[in-house]
């Protein structure tokens, strides 16, 4: 692939410990939610590093990290410094706000909540193009968390070198729609639970957003990546679907009461879609048991010392996707005559050869050009 990109839920990873108070980039103060204490934050920093790194991404778009900036402080630059400490000294970095709102002004953060969405990329591979970009809550109402609790979605465009020198470009929109729980509106008994509707006005919401093309991508590539909190056959990805984007990731992410499915998805704009190579769900997390996190609490010493490891496993409560971009353009089709030995004495064939490297196919069967000859089967 010429780019790999990854959806990864780093389950509040917060560098404020316990419930203590914070003040986000927007003013608004909040109660952290992440590790209780400094034992376990570095459990979970050290199984999040773990995950980041075992998929070798280029771009990943973070659900779940904490909303307290950019600085030097910041549960975002920890993450990074810690990838940095193992992967080596500048290989990755962050998208940094504050962002473009869609209505051109200036946006500190992607909203005021405790949990955010972020972007982090590897720095030799990746160059980020133009500003970050978000919604503006005001235009788009269903990115206003206390009123709809979707979390804003941030998009930043990419580009990427291929063969000859050029550069591809593409734009990674990062997600994160209301759950199930925490009841804004009904569950109407339709098998979608609750806050459905609210799930399906960021859907609606977003297609109108990146149908303005926000980031200027050409040919709107739009990558869509993270927790839509939507299994795959429920409104909000429906309406995607039936709006501009493909579902592009299969298979199950989440594990809730016994059941399985996935919250977790990959959307790709359509004129994208040829471009996806392999997407991969990591199963890492939601097959896990829980006595294998990060957690101390409601666990024996033995647990706690013994079934735990600086691991991927249970990093997490949602698996991380992966997929490759194959954004090189497409090769020529070459065509060249070509002749080969035929079984019999003295008896060729000749053909058309149709396209180059591991492209090339027989454009048709071969015909024999002397006698005693078997024609053979073009493969």
């Amino acid at each position: 692939a010429s780019v790999k990109v990854s959806g990864v839920n780093v389950l509040n990873f917060f560098t404020t410990l316990g419930t203590a108070v914070f003040t986000t980039p927007t003013g608004t103060s909040q109660e952290g939610r992440g590790a209780s204490n400094a034992t376990e934050y570095t459990r979970q920093l050290d199984k999040t590093v773990a995950t980041l790194l075992g998929m070798n991404a280029d771009v990943y778009g973070l659900n779940e990290i904490q909303n307290n900036g950019y600085g030097v402080d910041s549960a975002l630059q920890a993450l990074v410094n810690a990838l940095n400490a193992t992967a080596g000294a500048g290989t990755y970095d962050y998208i940094n706000g504050p962002f473009t709102s869609s209505s051109g002004g200036p946006v500190a953060a992607a909203g005021d909540d405790a949990i955010s969405v972020a972007l982090v990329y590897k720095v030799a591979k990746v160059q980020p193009e133009g500003a970050p970009r978000a919604p503006d809550t005001a235009a788009y109402d269903a990115f206003n968390g206390a009123q709809y609790g979707n979390r804003v979605p941030i998009a930043q465009k990419f580009s990427v070198a291929v063969e000859g020198g050029a550069r591809e470009e593409f734009t990674v929109v990062v997600n994160h729609l209301k759950s199930k729980g925490s009841v804004i509106d009904a569950d109407l008994g339709d098998g979608q639970g609750a806050n459905n509707q609210a799930r399906l006005r960021a859907a609606t919401q977003l297609a109108a957003w990146l149908a303005t093309n926000p980031t200027g991508v050409g040919d709107t590539r739009h990558l869509l990546v993270g927790d839509f909190n939507s299994y795959s056959k429920e409104a909000p990805i429906a309406y995607l679907e039936q709006n501009g984007f493909t579902k592009v990731s299969q298979g199950h992410s989440y594990s809730f009461d016994g059941l399985w499915g996935s919250l977790d998805h990959v959307l790709a704009s359509n004129s994208l879609v040829p471009r996806v190579g392999n997407v991969v769900k990591w199963a890492i997390n939601a097959e896990e048991p829980i006595v294998i996190d990060y957690n101390t609490e409601f666990k024996s010493a033995t647990q706690i010392g013994s079934f735990y490891a600086a691991d991927a496993y249970r990093s997490s409560d949602h698996n991380p996707i992966v997929l490759g971009l194959n954004l090189a353009p497409p090769a020529p089709d070459v065509r060249n005559t070509f002749a080969v030995t035929g079984p019999g004495a003295g008896a060729g064939f000749a053909g058309v050869l149709t396209g180059g490297g591991t492209r090339c196919h027989m454009a048709s069967p071969p015909v024999a050009t002397g006698a005693s000859a078997v024609t053979p089967t073009a493969a």
